[in-house]
């Protein structure tokens, strides 16, 4: 896998393991709704609907639910699969590595504040990310082979 590629994926990271809780919590829902437990109100008529203005408030149709949870476990899925495939890299780095990584990647502090708190200069920084970045682009190819 290439450094950019890689970089892509690390960006992409926070946002894969936040879609990957949001899918379980919708699934949860729809499980409940599924199993009973939560009890909707079931929309009369058309005039009701169309009072409503089109908006889905409630849903009484298990065929409906069934689509729902197939759509966010599929989703989930691919999610869990591209969150799996980044941690799996990261357990070849040092807890250093990985605290500047989280920096860049998860709480998106700026190079600057990232040097600060490590008291090196921005450079050294980039430096560093561009070694990690080719530790793992390593760690991938080594995978693949």
């Amino acid at each position: 896998m290439r450094k950019i590629e890689l970089d892509l994926k690390l960006k992409l990271f926070k946002y894969q393991v936040l879609s990957l809780i949001e899918f379980e919590e919708k699934l949860v829902l729809i499980n409940e709704e599924l199993s009973g437990n939560i009890h909707t109100s079931k929309i009369l008529g058309y005039e009701e609907a169309k009072v409503q203005r089109g908006t889905r408030i409630f849903k009484n149709n298990i065929l409906e639910c069934l689509e729902d949870e197939k759509y966010y476990i599929e989703k989930r899925n691919a999610s869990l699969f591209a969150v799996r495939e980044i941690m799996s890299y990261l357990q070849d780095l040092d807890d250093v590595e990985i605290d500047l990584l989280e920096r860049i990647y998860w709480f998106e502090q700026n190079y600057d504040r990232i040097a600060e708190a490590y008291s090196y200069d921005k450079s050294t920084i980039c430096r560093k990310k561009e070694a990690i970045l080719q530790k793992l682009q390593r760690v991938s190819h080594r995978r693949h082979i």
